[in-house]
């Protein structure tokens, strides 16, 4: 009974050690500064896809990246058209327009060949669209201004050194029509790094 006691003990103790070592040295890897590939980096980025605004609209847009020591920064700018009017759309006459200016932050991670970011921010929105008025033959024309929370993903995967294809998920919410969408998208890397 003696020897099953001790050959437990042994086990549990050299368990418990192996497994305070296990942390220690987790620890000690956690805590190692491992630096960004994408630090000192910047890109530029534009694509065409479809979005949810308006029913549907169509949509061009470009992002200006850079990863600095501590966050990655992104502008971006698109314009979208009504494409398929929904069937709420109060005027037929003229297609709804945005065009959203934005500047977010985020971070980012970049391998051998593949590349992702995740971004959101601040923005405007300029949005052109236009209202049926019962009993006039010419609709009223609207153009507004707005604030937006611009949101932007992006994962990508490189074709030469300085260009890679990528998917953009964007999105934007703000008071006059939120949307989200998809692109499909080419980036520019410039070969050396930001100073």
């Amino acid at each position: 009974m003696t020897q099953l006691l001790e050959s437990k003990l042994r086990f549990t103790r050299a368990y418990g050690l192996a497994l305070l070592g296990f942390i220690f040295q987790y620890d000690r890897c956690l805590s190692q500064e491992v630096s960004n590939p994408l630090i000192h980096k910047q890109w530029i980025t534009t694509g065409l896809g479809a979005t949810s605004a308006d029913g549907v609209s169509w949509i061009f847009g470009g992002t200006y990246g850079t990863r600095g020591e501590e966050v990655l920064t992104a502008f971006r700018c698109t314009y979208s058209q009504e494409l398929i009017a929904s069937r709420e759309d109060s005027c037929l006459a003229t297609k709804s327009k945005t065009l959203e200016l934005g500047a977010m932050c985020g971070d980012g991670w970049q391998g051998k060949s593949l590349y992702a970011f995740g971004a959101a921010g601040m923005g405007f929105n300029y949005r052109w669209y236009c209202n049926d008025v019962p009993g006039d033959t010419v609709p009223e024309k609207i153009s507004r201004y707005t604030l937006g929370i611009p949101v932007h993903l992006e994962a990508g995967m490189r074709i030469t050194e300085e260009y890679r294809i990528a998917i953009m998920a964007v999105g934007n919410w703000n008071f006059l029509q939120p949307f989200y969408g998809g692109m499909i998208s080419f980036s520019y890397w410039p070969g050396r790094k930001r100073q």
